[in-house]
């Protein structure tokens, strides 16, 4: 893994906070599209079971009594990737204000997305299918703290790891929280990239746009108009 320097420990804490943040909804974009894998607790995508019509009709069943949510799903992660978007314009642009305002409205739209979840789980039980945004275990923040003796730190990344609906509330809360020291500092943002490398376009990266983009994709093919 390569690591990117950073001097300073309040956009080092920042940083590692947003990056946790994305790879958490690029956790939960997939969760419309995804079914358990028997008798495991791993979710793989519909058209991957054997055979594949057992993961359609799981999806025949998502669209007849989830649909509402679903259309909420697409909204909310519209919003975020092009949340992100904004926020990389914002950095290059070197406009901590910039980035701290999307970083805000997009927590913001984050708790009102949670609610979407929270209903999903407790109308339709043991068939939801809505995740909480939650970080993905054993990836690492790609940004480096260096400290004034030469050592570096590097950090797993974070966000709410129970996958809870208070777990969800605490992490934007924590976000939002280190975002103050963010943007009250004067020195240039570093160039560190958040999240998995986008090539913009396509459904093959692991990107949270790429995912976005696999989601609608899938949606699709069983009949979703998105």
């Amino acid at each position: 893994m390569v690591s990117w320097k950073i001097e300073s420990e309040v956009d080092f804490n920042f940083l590692h906070a947003l990056a946790s943040f994305q790879d958490a909804l690029g956790m939960a974009v997939t969760s419309p599209v995804c079914v358990m894998c028997p008798n495991t607790s791993l979710a793989m995508y519909y058209d991957c079971t054997d055979p594949e019509n057992i993961g359609e009709s799981i999806m025949r069943r998502r669209l007849r009594d989830g649909k509402e949510d679903i259309q909420r799903h697409i909204e909310f992660h519209d919003i975020g990737v092009k949340a992100f978007y904004d926020i990389n314009d914002a950095s290059n642009r070197n406009d901590r204000s910039g980035v701290i305002a999307v970083t805000f409205q997009l927590a913001e739209k984050t708790r009102e997305y949670g609610l979407v979840v929270d209903r999903n789980k407790l109308s339709l039980r043991l068939t939801s299918f809505l995740d909480f945004p939650h970080a993905n275990i054993g990836n690492y923040f790609c940004g480096m703290l260096v400290n004034s003796d030469g050592c570096g730190i590097i950090r797993a990344l974070e966000f709410n790891p129970k996958n809870s609906f208070e777990g969800l509330r605490k992490g934007l809360d924590n976000l939002t929280q280190i975002s103050l020291g963010f943007v009250s500092r004067d020195g240039p943002i570093p160039q560190v990239p958040i999240g998995n490398h986008d090539t913009g376009q396509g459904i093959t990266d692991n990107s949270y746009r790429g995912k976005f983009e696999l989601t609608k994709e899938l949606l699709r093919r069983v009949g979703y108009d998105c």
